[in-house]
């Protein structure tokens, strides 16, 4: 992009709003207890690994603590921002029932982040949050967190995607061990083609001790509209892991 080049604050600018078809991004990960391989999300165990969903769905917000709930002291509202049958950018706005599933209230595709948007007397979720369809969980917020903290993305229609920032850390490892985190889509960035769904290429890929990462890539790395990226973590010994991607969104 043009602007990229000539205007030393055009990221600064972003962020400010100043260019109507250009918006910041970005996106955070968790796993605690690595010892294999599995994707950036919290809620997974050994060798956890998100599959993208094939087809429209119906999702409900769960929560394990009945204070997460409409006058509750947890969280009682939460955000759920989703793509549509044709790839388009929503969001709905959930009232929480505890323990008992609240359905979004929409058929979806895609769920690519949730937030709770209000809470009781804690300011947070009591409990973790799980958005789910027939026992699968496609979203999750750790309790106390605030945030869905999974590395895990659709670029919506009509947008296409530029990282210029990635961060991977991890700490506990042992001795003369390693842990190694991918970044993975499914895109071909050679002949610029999107893949079939769960076909995916890696495109950054770090490895690490007991040490913290973080590098400015330029030229950023484009992601196609409606391709699906997610982070991937291995560790050959137990290892709390951490991510995050950052960039901006650009209409096409």
């Amino acid at each position: 992009m043009q602007q990229y080049d000539s205007n030393p604050t055009y990221f600064e600018d972003i962020a400010k709003g100043l260019y109507p078809k250009v918006r910041t991004w970005s996106k955070i990960g968790f796993a605690g207890a690595v010892t294999t391989e599995q994707d950036m999300a919290p809620w997974f165990g050994t060798g956890g690994k998100y599959v993208f969903p094939s087809s429209m769905m119906t999702l409900s917000l769960y929560s394990n603590n009945h204070e997460d709930k409409n006058a509750g002291t947890g969280a009682r509202t939460a955000m759920v921002y989703y793509l549509t049958s044709s790839y388009v950018e929503n969001s709905a706005l959930v009232t929480l029932n505890g323990t008992g599933g609240v359905s979004v209230g929409a058929e979806l595709i895609r769920v690519n982040n949730m937030r709770v948007a209000s809470a009781g007397s804690n300011n947070c979720n009591i409990g973790n949050m799980a958005l789910m369809s027939s026992a699968v969980t496609y979203g999750y917020i750790t309790a106390t967190k605030n945030r869905m903290r999974q590395c895990i993305y659709t670029v919506p229609s009509g947008k296409n995607l530029y990282i210029n920032n990635i961060s991977f850390s991890a700490e506990g490892q042992a001795d003369a061990k390693y842990c190694r985190f991918t970044t993975i889509a499914n895109l071909d960035d050679k002949s610029g083609c999107k893949l079939q769904e769960n076909l995916f290429m890696p495109f950054h890929e770090i490895l690490l001790g007991n040490a913290a990462f973080d590098k400015h890539l330029y030229p950023p790395t484009r992601i196609k509209s409606t391709v699906d990226l997610k982070v991937k973590v291995f560790a050959d010994a137990s290892t709390v892991t951490s991510c995050a991607l950052r960039g901006y969104l650009v209409d096409d």
